[in-house]
């Protein structure tokens, strides 16, 4: 909840709180990103996402909601990936051959930056799916200079080694993948 709470600027408090009022359909998780919010069924998403089924007041639009993640993503990292995040003594072994490095990127790699490493591009590439070409303009101006700073130098390579660290980089090409026209 805190890092949902820092993707959304909102205060940490007052999610945490929101949070424990739905504990009937949410529930926080202790899975790789430690605190993700879930829900308990499938249905309750769906019904949250579904314009036709959901009161207007309570509506999610989902496209909105990830343009608005990834901007949340795109600051958390271009304020957070630096050289050598975590302090590794030599770029001449294998990340496998790290002694501590789980508890390297534990300390150095808050979790609000090993989530918006990993989830920038998903969301990127959700906002576009799902929105009207308007949107979709809109959408791409305000975050083209963020994205210029992101892919146009080295934070874009500081981003590739979170992702590797924590293991996952191929998010990075798969990621680039999707984000090609069709």
């Amino acid at each position: 909840s805190d890092t949902l709470a820092k993707l959304g600027k909102m205060n940490a408090r007052v999610v945490k709180r929101t949070i424990g009022s739905l504990k009937s359909v949410l529930y926080e998780d202790g899975g790789d990103l430690k605190n993700s919010v879930r829900v308990y069924h499938q249905s309750f998403a769906d019904y949250l996402v579904t314009k036709d089924r959901c009161p207007e007041d309570m509506w999610i639009n989902m496209p909105s909601e990830d343009a608005q993640r990834t901007q949340g993503c795109l600051d958390i990292v271009l304020k957070g990936v630096k050289f050598n995040i975590c302090q590794i003594s030599t770029s001449h072994k294998f990340n496998s051959e790290i002694h501590g490095l789980e508890g390297s990127i534990v300390k150095h790699i808050p979790q609000e930056l090993q989530y918006s490493c990993r989830f920038w591009l998903s969301h990127f590439t959700k906002a576009l799916q799902g929105s009207d070409v308007a949107l979709q303009q809109d959408f791409l101006k305000a975050v083209a200079g963020l994205l210029k700073s992101m892919l146009c130098g080295p934070k874009s390579l500081y981003w590739i080694e979170i992702l590797s660290l924590m293991q996952v980089v191929h998010l990075a090409a798969s990621g680039r993948c999707r984000m090609r026209p069709s």
